[in-house]
């Protein structure tokens, strides 16, 4: 998929040192290097998603979809997160390593 490759793509380039506060991280691309990452990881479990259900018998489907859908709930909450955090590098240095 190519929303997944560009996911791991984009996670390979950001230093697992802005993981912790106080590192050696340019915390002023971090946000939209994350949001790469999120929005990319998003659209490919939607596609995963997509796919899975038009293979599948339909009460495996059903199943998939209660755990596509809790996926979904936990990757929405940290677009919430990435929202409320904006641009300011400030509110990423502070919070985001609670989030990773």
């Amino acid at each position: 998929d190519v929303f997944l490759r560009a996911t791991l793509w984009a996670l390979d380039l950001i230093p697992e040192s802005c993981d912790v506060k106080g590192s050696g991280c340019d915390w002023l691309s971090l946000p939209s290097a994350w949001r790469y990452v999120w929005n990319n990881l998003r659209l490919a479990v939607l596609g995963a998603q997509r796919h899975h259900n038009a293979t599948a018998m339909w009460q495996t489907a059903q199943t998939a979809d209660e755990e596509f859908e809790d996926l979904e709930s936990r990757l929405g909450q940290i677009h919430r997160l990435m929202d409320r955090l904006g641009e300011d590098p400030g509110l990423w240095y502070s919070n985001w390593h609670r989030a990773s």
